[in-house]
């Protein structure tokens, strides 16, 4: 059944909840349109959308890794500049 047709659809989270999805990727809550919701990479990026539901608030293991991630990223990318 699409989501929109759900009779009791799950809370929207948030604008800048922490999510991870099915396939384990992290993501920020951007929006709910459309009968989904929008996640952003915590990094910038691309938005993909998921089904409400499929997506859980993120751990506090798993949002404490992406920030690292993010951070090391941003390291690397100075490393390289200067």
């Amino acid at each position: 059944m699409p989501p929109f047709r759900r009779e009791n659809p799950p809370p929207v989270p948030d604008v800048g909840a922490v999510l991870v999805d099915r396939q384990g990727t992290v993501g920020e809550f951007h929006a709910a349109a459309y009968g989904f919701w929008s996640l952003r990479p915590v990094a910038g990026g691309v938005e993909r959308t998921v089904e409400p539901g499929s997506a859980e608030p993120a751990s506090a293991e798993e949002r404490m890794r992406t920030k690292v991630a993010v951070a090391n990223e941003r390291t690397e990318r100075r490393g390289k500049l200067g």
